[in-house]
Formats: structure tokens, C-alpha cells, sequence
């Protein structure tokens, strides 16, 4: 069996082939770039209703969606009013929140109504309606 001595004189083995390293990133940015535009898809097709004072909030607040069949949804994951209230407990132990409401311009005030009371029994700052600006 033969050992390999170590060559220090300089010559190319000490050379270093940078191109999968270049390959790795490319590859690491365009795994970055698709996963960024799936992270703004939402779990429920909820169409806004239309408003002429519609702005945007700066701070992130919790968002609960309501489709027009009623189904609910906090941050994108199915829930209940139930489950959503104790999402509130939660978040109000953390310190103020907000919370925005994204309801299909089809719902029942009613089903609206139960959202925002639960937001305020469980300690919600602020409640907003989501909507779509007027051009």
C-alpha cells in the first residue's frame, strides 16, 4: 500500500474548482425565489368587498378569513370559533394585537359580528375589515 506524500511545492493541486459551488447557490436563490411568491397564496378564495377609504395596515396582525360558504381560517389554517378564540387568548398573553378580518363580500353580518366580539372578548386592540381600494 502507498502513501501519497503531500506536495507543497505550488503546483495545481492546491487549485480549488469554484463552479458547483456557483451551481449550489443558483440553485439555493431559485429554490428561494419559488418559495417566497407560494407564501403569498391563501388557503381560502375570499373576494373583498370594494371601499373608497381602504389602507394598509403596517403592523402584523393576526388575520382571520371567512369564505362565503362561512368556513373559517387563521392565518391561513382552518379553524373554528373555538379554536380561533384560544388563538386570541394566546396572543393577547404576547401583548396587543390586531386583528383583520378577510370576509367574502357574501357572508352573513351575523357570522362577522361572532368574529369581531370574539376578538374583543379575547383582547384584541383593534379589529379592521379587509377590502379592496377603489382605483
Amino acid at each position: 500500500m502507498a502513501l501519497r506524500t503531500p506536495n507543497f511545492d505550488g503546483g495545481n493541486d492546491s487549485d480549488i474548482n469554484i463552479s458547483p459551488l456557483i451551481d449550489v447557490i443558483f440553485i439555493l436563490l431559485i429554490f428561494f425565489i419559488v418559495t417566497m411568491s407560494f407564501s403569498e397564496n391563501r388557503a381560502m378564495k375570499v373576494e373583498k368587498p370594494v371601499s373608497s377609504q381602504a389602507e394598509k395596515l403596517d403592523n402584523a396582525p393576526v388575520k382571520v378569513g371567512i369564505d362565503k360558504d362561512g368556513a373559517l381560517a387563521v392565518d391561513g389554517r382552518a379553524a373554528s370559533m373555538e379554536s380561533i378564540g384560544r388563538t386570541f387568548a394566546m396572543r393577547s398573553k404576547l401583548g396587543d394585537f390586531d386583528v383583520i378580518i378577510e370576509a367574502h363580500a357574501d357572508v352573513p353580518i351575523q357570522t362577522l359580528v361572532e368574529v369581531m366580539d370574539c376578538a374583543k372578548a379575547n383582547g384584541a386592540k383593534k379589529t379592521y375589515i379587509a377590502a379592496r381600494k377603489i382605483p
